[in-house]
């Protein structure tokens, strides 16, 4: 039996902090894609508060861009089963990880949290409507857990007798650090998955994006690419769970315009504690899965480490003491299939186009966040000062305000009408001239009054045509024009 008490090595902060050079970097920050509102009760919400809206299966991103951007795609790094984004950073001996690794080769990078793991969000109220006796407990999700003994054998660090493997690239002597990363994961997210739907909108969002998986989320690339291959320049799988030969002749056919890359390691048969030659079977199987992509007329390439002549790699290869040399694999397949180039003039600007629509998505949600808090005064911060807002029902134009003074008089004078107001918003495009962009941005208002102990409510579809100016490096709205196209009374 494993013990995992002994031959255990913390991992110290300097090691965590030492790197060879600074780590210099033109953008780094955080957001959410996906998500959607829903109205909850008191149980749903778990007691605590009334019923209303929350918004639940948000994705966290966080992401760093370069001082010097050498690539023209970026990377989207996908954590799998029981773990979080963090197995992209730090390895457990305290090693720079693949997120840095990549950003110090010139690439953008962004590391996500699967949908109800770490920082992003799920659907509870299963689990409460359960209970408080509103539904059955065979109707919620589960939470699973792998053990550290699992881990040891299934991710073939060593075998059942506790000794590590031949030439084990895992760092064993840190095994309690890598035990801290092994979280509860949800199962049986609700159809389709939010993951695909949230990863599809971070690509939209990035564009040129190379869609890293590994293991349980081997297929979430595929399945995100299936929905829409808007954004995606490329997908790489390490060790991806399942097999791939579920998927149709129609699908793979879908699939022939994106360069496909798929690792696996070493001692893939060994002992893994669970049934059968788990990581064999799903070697096999996609090794299956790229010969169709192939025969497809596609761009698919499988590796096996082992044939490189590389040996004692773990299912947790971008841990692995080796983990940069499986990285400039990665870089160096990506630059052969001219999936990275080398940046030209103008490229840089590029980058700052998606923080320009990062900015931009945050400045319509912030508008609607604030009007639902009544803070009049911080929202028309975000106008110009001499801004115009031209208000439509169907073809009726409605209103016409001009400059912060008036904006702020007639949205509290309207506010005020309502004991609730609720926005949710939808999709936006956007065009970006320099300092100036265009945009069209749709949202669903709902607005609660009561009179007489009577609450009425009144739901509205709004689509916003905008224009905004960055002034002071800042980006504002400088003319508005809202059509409200659709209202239902309740």
């Amino acid at each position: 039996m494993l013990c995992m008490s002994c031959c255990m090595q913390a991992q110290n902060l300097p090691d965590v902090q030492r790197q060879s050079s600074p780590l210099v970097l033109q953008a780094q920050g955080s957001f959410y894609v996906g998500g959607e509102s829903e109205q909850q009760t008191r149980e749903e919400l778990g007691g605590i508060c009334p019923e209303g809206h929350v918004t639940v299966n948000q994705m966290y991103v966080r992401y760093m861009v370069p001082q010097s951007v050498a690539s023209n795609a970026s990377f989207v790094l996908i954590h799998g089963m029981h773990l979080t984004g963090k197995c992209w950073e730090t390895t457990p001996d305290g090693r720079m990880g693949w997120d840095e690794y990549l950003v110090c080769n010139g690439c953008p990078v962004y590391v996500v949290d699967q949908v109800g793991i770490g920082r992003s969000g799920f659907n509870q109220k299963k689990h409460n409507a359960a209970k408080y006796g509103k539904a059955s407990a065979t109707e919620q999700s589960a939470f699973s857990r792998k053990t550290d003994e699992n881990s040891w054998m299934n991710f073939r660090f060593g075998t059942k007798d506790g000794k590590a493997v031949d030439e084990a690239k895992f760092p064993v002597d840190y095994l309690a650090e890598f035990a801290k990363q092994n979280v509860p994961h949800i199962t049986s997210l609700p159809k389709p998955d939010a993951n695909y739907l949230c990863l599809s909108e971070l690509a939209h969002k990035v564009g040129n994006a190379i869609l890293v998986s590994h293991s349980q989320s081997g297929a979430f690339p595929i399945e995100t690419a299936l929905r829409s291959n808007k954004g995606i320049k490329a997908i790489v799988m390490l060790e991806p769970g399942g097999t791939g030969d579920y998927y149709t002749a129609q699908q793979i056919s879908q699939l022939t315009d994106i360069p496909i890359l798929v690792i696996f390691g070493d001692n893939l048969k060994n002992d893994t504690g669970m049934r059968g030659h788990v990581w064999q079977n799903c070697y096999e199987g996609w090794s299956r899965f790229v010969k169709r992509v192939n025969d497809a007329g596609g761009k698919a390439t499988m590796i096996h480490l082992p044939d490189m002549g590389i040996r004692g790699n773990s299912h947790m290869m971008m841990e692995d003491t080796n983990s940069h040399q499986i990285a400039d694999i990665v870089l160096d397949w990506c630059k052969n299939n001219e999936i990275i180039a080398n940046t030209k003039k103008g490229t840089t600007m590029n980058i700052q186009e998606i923080a320009d629509r990062i900015a931009l998505k945050d400045l319509v949600d912030t508008f609607s966040n604030l009007a639902d808090t009544k803070e009049i005064d911080e929202q028309v911060k975000l106008f110009t000062e001499d801004a115009e807002v031209t208000s439509y029902q169907g073809e009726k134009q409605t209103s016409h305000l001009k400059g912060r003074k008036e904006l702020a008089e007639r949205f509290k004078d309207f506010l005020d009408q309502f004991s609730i107001v609720y926005h949710i918003n939808g999709q936006q495009t956007v065009h970006i001239n320099a300092d100036k962009a265009t945009g069209i941005a749709y949202a669903q208002v709902v607005l609660v009054s009561e009179k007489d102990g009577k609450k009425t409510m009144l739901t509205q579809g709004v689509r916003y045509n905008d224009e905004y100016e960055r002034q002071n490096g800042k980006w504002l709205i400088s003319k508005r024009t809202s059509h409200f196209m659709w209202s239902k009374v309740e």
